[in-house]
C-alpha cells in the first residue's frame, strides 16, 4: 500500500535529499507506507470523570492504545482498553468504563474495516492511497 499527497507536485520532489545548512549531510524524508490512523475517542463518565482512548496502528500493523481516565480533581489513571478492570479500582465506575471501551473498540473496528483511503498527518497534509 502506497500513500501520496493529494496536492499535485512533481513526484521527484518528494524523494529529493537536501543538504543541511553548513554541513555535508543530506536529509531525505521518506514517506511511510502505512499511516497510523491514530484516533482519539473521548467520553464523559459519572462524577465529572473523563475517558480518553487513543488508538493507533504500529509499523507492524498491530493496533495499540493509550487509555486514561481523568478525575474531576485532575488526577488520572492509565489502563488497557481491552482490560480496564486491571487498573480501575472504582467498582461503581468500572461498568460504565467497560461499556464505553467495548463501544470504542467496535467503532475503531468499523473505521478500519471501511478501509480508509485518505488520512491527514500531524502537519495537516492530506494523503491518499494510490496503490
Amino acid at each position: 500500500m502506497v500513500w501520496d499527497f493529494l496536492k499535485t507536485r512533481p513526484s521527484d520532489e518528494r524523494h529529493e535529499s537536501s543538504p543541511v545548512a553548513g554541513s555535508s549531510v543530506h536529509v531525505a524524508l521518506e514517506r511511510e507506507d502505512r499511516p497510523k490512523f491514530k484516533c482519539i475517542y473521548t467520553a464523559a463518565l459519572p462524577r465529572g470523570c473523563k475517558l480518553k482512548v487513543a488508538l493507533y496502528t504500529s509499523y507492524g500493523g498491530s493496533r495499540y492504545d493509550m487509555s486514561e481516565i481523568t478525575q474531576a480533581n485532575g488526577k488520572w489513571v492509565l489502563f488497557d482498553v481491552k482490560a480496564p478492570a486491571d487498573k480501575i479500582l472504582d467498582r461503581e465506575l468500572l461498568p460504565d468504563v467497560e461499556a464505553l471501551c467495548r463501544e470504542i473498540l467496535r467503532l475503531d473496528r468499523e473505521l478500519l474495516a471501511s478501509d480508509p483511503s485518505e488520512f491527514t498527518d500531524e502537519r495537516g497534509q492530506t494523503w491518499r492511497r494510490v496503490g
